[in-house]
């Protein structure tokens, strides 16, 4: 029982100091996007540009880069946001950066007003 009760507490440790609290995220490389694991300490990050369909009036976002980023005090969302532009500008598209915190976060990402 004893030599039962030292094999658990060995596995309980080792289980608990191995662990990573590492960050998957999306990663975009030569227009293919794939699943990463980022540092710890890391989040997801996202680049795009929006723009505007004329034809149904709403806006859309071209994805540019994704991947892993430095954690900083204002990547605190769960989720990738970008404001929605002011005004239109014929031909032109409006980059926007997002950083969140989460698992896949910068997989969808969200215009806001």
């Amino acid at each position: 029982m004893m030599k039962e009760s030292i094999c658990f507490l060995l596995m309980l440790l080792t289980t608990v100091f191995s662990y990573r609290s590492e960050t998957i995220c999306m990663h975009s490389r030569e227009n293919e996007e794939m699943a990463v694991e980022c540092q710890p300490g890391e989040s997801c990050y996202a680049i795009a540009s929006a723009y505007y369909h004329k034809n149904n009036g709403t806006w859309g976002l071209r994805k540019y880069a994704l991947g892993c980023w430095e954690t900083t005090p204002d990547c605190t969302e769960n989720e990738c946001l970008m404001p929605t532009p002011d005004y239109i500008w014929v031909d032109h598209h409006f980059p926007r950066f997002c950083c969140c915190k989460g698992n896949l976060c910068n997989r969808n990402l969200k215009l806001f007003k």
